[in-house]
């Protein structure tokens, strides 16, 4: 369930504001549920859902995958929300066991969610993928590009 946290993040509750994101663009297996539209207004005098998100698939694991898919496409611009705590929750060891009980969010995050943390194998991969991107760019700055009479030119 995708919740307004301001309140979480430390803002005032007169920091609510308005909602914009697409939850048409599900795919098979995946229902999101919500009465908020772009635009609307997400006030703190009401429950701070935003939306629901729901997936499908038969076991567990491929649920879950599907449902980080499904969250890394999602997009709620404008209120402070935790879609980056579904995801922590979604990835973590114990959750995708299915060893849980209801203290799971105090028992694994005792001071709060302060972010995802990459682990070292994620920090190289991203660090591989930064230095591949630098890499391609700088190539296609150095590539000779013909002038419109043809001849080339760099």
């Amino acid at each position: 369930q995708y919740y307004y946290d301001a309140l979480g993040a430390g803002a005032a509750p007169a920091d609510a504001g308005a909602a914009a994101g697409d939850a048409d663009a599900a795919p098979p297996h995946v229902r999101v549920d919500s009465g908020i539209t772009e635009g609307s207004e997400i006030s703190m005098h009401y429950d701070p859902m935003i939306a629901k998100l729901v997936t499908w698939a038969p076991t567990r694991p491929h649920a879950i995958d599907a449902m980080l898919s499904a969250l890394d496409r999602y997009v709620i611009r404008g209120v402070i929300n935790n879609v980056n705590l579904c995801y922590d929750v979604l990835t973590h060891e114990r959750f995708r066991a299915g060893k849980l009980t209801t203290a799971f969010i105090t028992e694994e995050y005792p001071d709060g969610f302060d972010g995802h943390r990459l682990s070292a194998a994620d920090n190289r991969q991203l660090a591989a993928a930064v230095a591949l991107r630098q890499f391609c760019e700088e190539a296609r700055a150095r590539t000779v590009v013909g002038d419109a009479d043809g001849s080339a030119s760099s």
